[in-house]
């Protein structure tokens, strides 16, 4: 914030310099025009110091904003990422138990089924 308060104030005292010099006479002695001329080019310098200035700090909040949103996304995903991978190696880890259970169920269907047909009376 103090960059841009010192880009006003450069910016603010350069064009006043410019209107100063604006309104000057030509018939001005040769010595005080060249004094005004050094003194416009002083600030017109300090003017584009202080417009850089504030450029490269704009230019630095910018890619900070961009760090600040990449930053939480990317734990996000990794987050996310651990969060799958963990429930895959569950499920690769709960495989020979699953194959099991689909075992004995295949077993107590064809028990039932061979159960309920032996008992069904002849007709």
């Amino acid at each position: 914030m103090e960059v841009k308060k010192k880009f006003d104030k450069e910016a603010e005292k350069y064009y006043s310099t410019l209107e100063r010099h604006l309104n000057l006479s030509s018939k001005k002695k040769e010595a005080y025009l060249q004094e005004a001329d050094t003194q416009i080019d002083k600030e017109r310098q300090l003017f584009y110091d202080a417009s850089l200035e504030y450029v490269f700090k704009i230019q630095e909040v910018q890619e900070k904003k961009k760090f600040e949103f990449v930053e939480p996304l990317l734990a996000f995903l990794q987050g996310l990422f651990t969060f799958y991978h963990e429930g895959y190696e569950l499920a690769h880890e709960f495989e020979p138990y699953k194959q099991q259970l689909q075992f004995n169920l295949q077993n107590v269907s064809l028990y039932i089924s061979k159960g309920s047909t032996q008992r069904q009376p002849a007709t």
